[in-house]
């Protein structure tokens, strides 16, 4: 089967902590702020409530969201087009042969977005936003591109999704005509019809050329996974195609076992940081479309290392329908000090507690130790979830050259840039005053106004493959 591969790999060995019990024995993993969101300057968010005209819908295509959760209400809908129960298509509660429910990879992408603020379990970035669900992952954890046009379908007909999230990867088997297809539905999605983000992991893959597919298609913004301090992580991709990165190293996660939380590390939890951020920002400001939205968290984002890093308060502040809700929040999250908030509680009178560290069919439970004393982790050994291949990077290899310049000229209001390089079946994308133009040519023609038109960026992409180098043209000149 032509397969889709999620992003977990040896970076993303989870560990899950709890405490046995009533909820009220769990640890408040909720304030003053989780690591993700104070590393995103987004803690501003977590009571932050929906707007009157309610609040935006992150969709979520992965492994399926259990209901049994910290997510509560903030899970509006879901579905399972592969692995649920025959007959009941909303089902998402299959388990693999080992025991580990298929579900669980998903809730913790979901959990990132709107766990709730309820005194149990942790917090998610924005928890007045609407969590959509749809597992298009099965016990082998592949699914075929035709998987995820249909997952995007569903999700572009639920009421008021304007993000989509896909902590996902691969394809590396799929045809031209797969990839072709997949990628015109992402534009439609994103496009006038719809209007929805569309955020992609980087990858794990460690890859410092380019990241991986989905993240690298025209139109969807990938996200790398970075400390606390915003240094990518070194599992993180990066290079071409990296719009922006957000923590992603030992996060707290919400999972789908009641409320017990986990730690996760890998370019999966980055992403939802950024697509609930961009749901919030939407939500209070209907005006935004994708473009305008994911521009403001570029132009007010932190740079590290030549990297942009989100900073959902600087990007709230830049607008004054949003400006509002951020008061007192401090001019960046990098580098603050964040107490863990997965370490584990104090054990209840009577009670005990409990670890484990995850990987599939693998689990450790710590004896309960004595009343009123702090419950220890001692973590073991795990296999690796879907690891991906590190050996080879596929889009190193198959990108195509950087396109030179061939001509500009302007008449009458209309820029046209030709350039040289592309070979056929070669998407230009050309970058023109905060704009994104696609074209399966060698030229863009384009009414403009002022002097927006003198900085151009021009890649190439190859279906199959990755990006050029960027190709900037200022003034008529290449550079």
């Amino acid at each position: 089967m032509r397969g889709v591969a999620r992003w977990i790999s040896a970076a993303a060995v989870l560990t899950t902590v709890g405490v046995a019990g009533a909820p009220g024995a769990w640890a408040n993993a909720e304030g003053p702020g989780t690591p993700q969101a104070t590393a995103a300057n987004a803690t501003f968010l977590s009571n932050a409530p929906a707007p009157p005209g309610g609040a935006a819908g992150v969709c979520v295509i992965d492994s399926g969201a259990d209901t049994d959760t910290d997510l509560g209400p903030a899970l509006a809908g879901r579905t399972a087009l592969l692995g649920g129960v025959p007959g009941d298509p909303s089902d998402q509660g299959a388990t693999l042969d080992t025991g580990v429910a298929l579900s669980k990879h998903g809730t913790y992408v979901a959990g990132v977005i709107a766990s709730q603020v309820d005194g149990v379990g942790t917090s998610g970035i924005w928890p007045a936003a609407r969590v959509f669900s749809t597992r298009v992952f099965t016990g082998g954890a592949t699914a075929a591109a035709a998987d995820y046009i249909r997952a995007m379908n569903w999700c572009s007909s639920q009421p008021g999704v304007t993000v989509i999230n896909l902590s996902l990867s691969g394809l590396g088997t799929a045809t031209l005509v797969e990839r072709q297809q997949l990628d015109n539905k992402i534009a439609e999605v994103r496009g006038p019809l719809h209007n929805i983000n569309v955020v992609g992991a980087a990858g794990n893959n460690g890859s410092m050329t380019a990241v991986g597919y989905p993240a690298n298609a025209v139109g969807v913004f990938a996200v790398g996974a970075t400390d606390a301090a915003g240094v990518l992580a070194p599992f993180s991709n990066r290079g071409s195609g990296l719009d922006i990165a957000a923590f992603g190293i030992n996060s707290c996660l919400t999972t789908n076992r009641g409320t017990h939380l986990a730690h996760g590390s890998g370019t999966s939890y980055a992403a939802p940081v950024v697509s609930a951020v961009l749901a919030a920002m939407r939500s209070y400001d209907s005006t935004l479309t994708p473009d305008t939205a994911e521009q403001r968290l570029l132009d007010n984002a932190d740079v590290v290392d030549g990297v942009k890093v989100l900073n959902a308060a600087k990007a709230f502040r830049s607008n004054p329908a949003t400006a509002a809700r951020v008061p007192g929040a401090p001019v960046t999250g990098l580098g603050a000090a964040v107490a863990d908030a997965c370490e584990p509680p104090l054990a209840p009178s009577g009670g005990g507690g409990t670890s484990e560290t995850q990987g599939i069919g693998s689990k450790a439970v710590d004896p309960a130790p004595p009343p009123g004393t702090t419950a220890t982790v001692e973590p073991v050994a795990a296999p690796v979830i879907d690891r991906q291949p590190r050996a080879r990077d596929t889009f190193a290899v198959s990108k195509p050259p950087k396109p030179t310049l061939k001509s500009t000229s302007m008449r009458r209001g209309v820029l046209t840039v030709r350039i040289s390089g592309r070979k056929a079946g070669d998407r230009a994308v050309f970058r023109v005053a905060g704009r994104t133009y696609v074209r399966m040519s060698s030229t863009l023609r384009l009414r403009v106004r002022g002097s927006s038109w003198k900085a151009v960026r021009v890649r190439l992409q190859r279906p199959g493959g990755g990006f050029s180098r960027t190709l900037v043209i200022r003034d008529g000149r290449e550079f």
